[in-house]
């Protein structure tokens, strides 16, 4: 066996949904209206505070990423049983939301770069990104001073880190 001529990057690094950097944070707890995964955006029911739903809700002004995957019961998948493995929260669960800090995410955008603006899908609360400048992503919300931090994805889907400027 020749000895190792090169390395690559470590791309197992991260996971959605957790901090990436120390770094100021402003958390808060909530509760899922619907069912939703860990590393998404989701937007707070203006008329029932501290209720949040993935994706866009009408008339909101407030958005966060579901934090800190780590902190949650995993009660399995219906069709894996109780032990697979799963990102998703049931409906009614008390959540951890971050408006603020630096967080691993999953992008379906290929070749995101630091600077890029972020977005959420309204439908679902995928984080996509844009440069700035270029259009917004259809069907898509800017999460207000949210940028993509120096760790660029490369392929699509990719782990990026997001700032999240409150």
């Amino acid at each position: 066996m020749p000895f190792q001529s090169s390395v690559r990057y470590d791309t197992g690094s991260g996971i959605p949904g957790e901090f990436a950097y120390d770094g100021p944070r402003r958390s808060e707890p909530g509760i899922l209206q619907a069912a939703g995964a860990v590393g998404l955006a989701y937007s707070e029911a203006p008329a029932a505070p501290g209720f949040w739903s993935p994706g866009l809700v009408a008339n909101s002004k407030r958005f966060a990423i579901l934090t800190s995957p780590k902190q949650y019961a995993s009660y399995g998948t219906t069709a894996g049983g109780p032990l697979a493995p799963t990102m998703i929260l049931a409906a009614n669960s008390e959540a951890e939301f971050t408006s603020m800090g630096q967080i691993w995410v999953s992008t379906a955008t290929a070749n995101s770069k630091p600077g890029d603006l972020v977005y959420m899908v309204n439908a679902t609360g995928a984080i996509v990104t844009a440069a700035v400048g270029a259009a917004a992503p259809a069907n898509s919300t800017l999460i207000a001073g949210a940028v993509v931090a120096p760790k660029p994805g490369s392929a699509s889907p990719s782990l990026i880190v997001v700032t999240l400027n409150g």
